[in-house]
């Protein structure tokens, strides 16, 4: 349901996919572009899963948006068509990716990887600092309490 013009969607506008999915939003020449909400399906069609906010570039979240996961974890920042790009902050609600529970992510990010400068923040207080070339760390600087403790750990 929205608008059409020349028998595309175009202007705001709902669309509920086959699939189970939904995007509410911005439209333009049948393409989710400019401010949108899309909710993917989990699993059935009544269920609704991770959910994505911000802005649409031909049916890919471009700019800033964020995107919050059934299992609780969110990411807010810089996507580039789709892909987690630029500054953003990914937070772990129930310690997924071998993390303590309420774990936080700010840094860089590329083509949907931790990319560049990075910071962990656990929820007991502890932070440790990276520069991430993808699934490689390089320089470490972890702070537990306030002690700093600086060494080099590469691990493939």
């Amino acid at each position: 349901m929205g608008q059409l013009e020349d028998d595309k969607l175009h202007g705001k506008g709902k669309m509920e996919f086959g699939s189970g999915a939904k995007y509410i939003g911005d439209w333009v020449n049948g393409a989710m572009t400019g401010e949108g909400i899309y909710i993917f399906p989990n699993g059935t069609l009544d269920e609704l899963s991770d959910q994505s906010r911000g802005r649409w570039d031909e049916n890919k979240a471009h700019g800033i948006g964020r995107m919050d996961f059934i299992n609780g974890d969110r990411y807010t920042g810089d996507w580039v068509y789709g892909a987690r790009t630029g500054e953003g902050i990914l937070s772990f609600a129930n310690g997924n990716m071998e993390f303590g529970s309420g774990a936080e992510y700010t840094g860089d990010w590329v083509d949907g990887a931790m990319t560049g400068e990075g910071i962990y923040i656990f929820p007991n207080g502890n932070r440790y600092e990276r520069r991430y070339s993808q699934l490689r760390y390089g320089c470490v600087l972890n702070y537990i309490g306030f002690n700093k403790f600086r060494g080099d750990e590469i691990r493939e």
